[in-house]
């Protein structure tokens, strides 16, 4: 891996997580069967208001995910394009980057920084990506890997769509590159990784590397409160929520505080 993590990193490193088996069993052993995929969308939302905000104003890095693929050549995204849904930087709920700004000010410290790969999703997006994915990995993986919205619940959302969910990687300053990227064949499912025995060096590395993540978002007084940390996706090691109806539901939680929301209308995304 190359990077030189510090006493404070190689603590969390060795600490495993709290399993929760409900959540667990939740994914079952096929992702696609899931109950959860269709317990959330009946979770109420009751949205706060809380608006979105440009991860940029927080000092956090961002970028958008599909718009780097389009620039990458993916053409599936160009609608996207014309019809301005891509932003140059990540948007977030307000209180969502506020906790990422403490998370990244403290990762900093150990020479460590977020990245956030994707933020605030438009719906249509949404689409693009799963039309882009089943070319690449089939229709099986594709709903492993991608929510979407359900035509028989009209106010069905997806966690993306409501500013409350992010994809992160976990950076190195000194390196200058991801440590927590997805590889070939990777294990996606984060609680699998921490399940399994007999695991190949890489396979440590990655499991002890992406528990810095997990404790510093999802457990309380690493660096966040216990009325802000994060919920990890157990089926996406990457994808961290926090008040959309996905996160509400793992947390036995009533309702939901986020739901559907779109960027001011005055920003204008080719102003940078």
């Amino acid at each position: 891996m190359g990077h030189m993590f510090d006493g404070w990193a190689r603590d969390l490193m060795s600490t495993p997580p709290v399993i929760d088996k409900w959540q667990v069993e939740q994914l079952k052993a096929d992702i696609v069967d899931g109950p959860y995929r269709d317990e959330y969308r009946k979770l109420p939302i009751v949205d706060n208001g809380e608006p979105l905000v440009a991860c940029s104003n927080y000092g956090i890095v961002s970028k958008d995910y599909y718009f780097n693929k389009l620039a990458d050549g993916e053409m599936v995204f160009f609608p996207a394009l014309e019809k301005k849904l891509f932003y140059p930087v990540a948007w977030l709920r307000k209180t969502v980057a506020e906790s990422l700004q403490k998370a990244d000010r403290l990762l900093r410290g150990h020479g460590l920084f977020l990245v956030v790969n994707s933020g605030w999703r438009h719906p249509q997006v949404q689409e693009l990506a799963i039309e882009w994915s089943k070319k690449f990995h089939g229709e099986k993986e594709t709903t492993r890997r991608y929510a979407n919205v359900d035509p028989n619940r009209p106010k069905s959302v997806v966690p993306h769509q409501t500013g409350g969910a992010c994809d992160l990687e976990l950076w190195s300053l000194l390196l200058n590159k991801s440590l927590t990227r997805m590889k070939k064949n990777d294990e996606i499912r984060f609680y699998e990784l921490e399940m399994k025995n007999n695991l190949t060096n890489d396979e440590t590395e990655r499991r002890f590397v992406r528990r810095i993540l997990f404790h510093v978002l999802t457990t309380p007084k690493v660096c966040l409160d216990e009325k802000h940390v994060f919920l990890i996706h157990p089926g996406e090691f990457w994808h961290f929520g926090f008040g959309d109806p996905l996160t509400a539901y793992f947390r036995h939680e009533p309702c939901a505080i986020y739901g559907s929301i779109e960027p001011p209308k005055d920003y204008n995304m080719y102003s940078f």
